[in-house]
């Protein structure tokens, strides 16, 4: 039985334009399917760029960026090559949490910086790029005791290509990345292009051959675009509103068009002054009935704009929800912001860490993969949360615990060198009295041999056991009785 080889349709998102230069045929990303021609590659990062711009916008976008950049970035190195891994971190600047102080010292790349960067410019753009370039020179002293050869294939930059200076991005047929154009520094010189052998290409929401991704805000202009307007409109009111409506009167026929040029032009402010003739009459008629409540409009379309981001914590309030309900929505967040997160590590993964170990290793070689950590996890729990667990015996109170909950709070983690807490000492006692003997009936008549105390010497176990023995001796004798 055959089997398909050959792709017949293609996956959308570009379009096709043929070169008589040089005879080819190009493809190249377009945002046709958008209806709003606003939001159409590359017109839609003037607009996008914009939008950014709105304090509810901002607050939003930066919601988001911000548990990825905190996140607890790592290597999961299970059956890689030590030298591999450590080879890894020295080029990226990524030690992890045993060694935090030698990516203040390290030079050259740091993962970490780029994933900030990019990371916010692919909130707000549906896409970010960065270029990177190679250098060969010996290993660096951290990496002496690797066993790399004489020359080594560094990572020297990673460097970004900002979304408003991208003119095309050019695929092939089957919709695969082919590479960049971008525009260049001087007019006279030529378009820049990038192939993408040489780019690290991070694309948000990618359908098909659309590499622009989808930006965050795509959900958010509408709401926007009517925040906007109605922004200039209370504006607007404000002035007209502010010092009502003036009439004017005049019986001199050649007055009338004086004075109406007089009072149109009559704006709020502690100056506003009209000079008038005798025979002129000039009055205010203040606004009559209820003028539209403009902010409680604003304030709908924040939330919607919240809401598109799936961030309604951001808008939660004394009247606007409990905190419970903060919290569900808060972890609908975190799970978004995850999601994120995982696609950046194993973009990063795939096209940088798999790249270096290549070029630098045998064939085959296995390499680390890079991980955000459980976003999810990085929140805590909430003290309400806490309790319940603790009173319904799903965790238990100790030390461990205790650390790990003040380091989330931000307050000092206990002194090793310190005492029992009053805690502790309560849960050893309770499972001294646990691990107690059961007490020793001897016989009617005679009492009941108590448990021992919580806290016993050597000397006091021994005289417990002859006490022991020698109830068992009277009550064997009571029993022949």
């Amino acid at each position: 039985m055959s089997v398909p080889t050959n792709e017949k349709g293609h996956p959308g998102g570009f379009v096709s334009a043929y070169q008589p230069m040089s005879g080819r045929t190009t493809h190249t990303v377009t945002s046709s399917y958008d209806l709003a021609e606003d939001l159409q590659f590359p017109r839609s990062l003037i607009t996008y760029d914009k939008m950014r711009a709105d304090p509810q916008i901002a607050g939003v976008l930066e919601a988001l960026a911000q548990p990825i950049l905190n996140a607890q970035w790592d290597l999961i190195a299970e059956g890689v090559p030590e030298n591999v891994t450590e080879f890894v971190r020295t080029e990226l600047g990524l030690y992890g949490p045993e060694n935090p102080l030698a990516q203040f010292s390290h030079q050259g790349v740091s993962i970490l910086d780029h994933i900030a960067e990019m990371t916010q410019t692919l909130m707000w753009a549906g896409f970010s790029v960065a270029e990177q370039t190679y250098t060969v020179a010996p290993p660096t002293p951290e990496q002496a005791a690797l066993g790399l050869p004489e020359e080594v294939r560094h990572l020297r930059k990673l460097a970004p290509r900002p979304p408003r200076t991208i003119e095309k991005i050019e695929v092939d047929k089957d919709g695969g990345l082919k590479g960049i154009v971008q525009t260049p520094l001087n007019p006279l010189d030529g378009d820049i292009t990038i192939p993408v052998k040489q780019l690290v290409f991070y694309s948000h929401n990618k359908i098909g051959g659309a590499w622009e991704g989808q930006s965050v805000l795509r959900p958010t202009y509408r709401p926007w675009a009517m925040k906007d307007m109605y922004l200039r409109l209370d504006l607007k009111a404000v002035d007209q509103h502010s010092t009502g409506f003036w009439r004017g009167k005049t019986s001199d026929a050649k007055r009338r068009d004086a004075l109406y040029e007089s009072l149109a032009n009559l704006r709020s402010g502690q100056e506003t002054v009209i000079v008038t003739d005798a025979q002129d009459e000039v009055n205010l008629l203040a606004v009559n009935g209820q003028l539209v409540d403009v902010v409680a409009r604003l304030n709908y379309l924040d939330r919607e704009i919240s809401r598109s981001a799936l961030a309604q914590f951001l808008d939660l309030g004394h009247d606007n929800g409990a905190r419970a309900l903060g919290e569900t929505h808060l972890k609908v967040f975190i799970t978004k912001c995850s999601a994120i997160a995982n696609y950046i590590a194993r973009t990063v993964t795939q096209h940088i860490i798999r790249d270096l170990v290549r070029l630098n290793f045998p064939e085959g070689t296995p390499y680390p993969v890079l991980t955000p950590g459980d976003l999810r996890a990085q929140q805590g729990a909430s003290a309400e949360t806490l309790k319940q667990l603790m009173d319904a015996g799903a965790i238990t109170y100790d030390r461990t615990l205790e650390n790990f909950t003040r380091e989330r709070a931000g307050y000092p983690v206990l002194d090793e060198d310190a005492g029992p807490r009053p805690a502790e000492i309560e849960a050893q006692n309770a499972e001294a009295a646990r691990n107690a003997p059961p007490p020793v009936q001897v016989g009617p008549g005679l009492a009941t041999v108590t448990e021992l105390p919580t806290a016993v010497t050597a000397s006091e176990q021994t005289a417990y056991e002859r006490a022991t023995s020698l109830y068992q001796q009277l009550q064997a004798r009571v029993g022949a009785r």
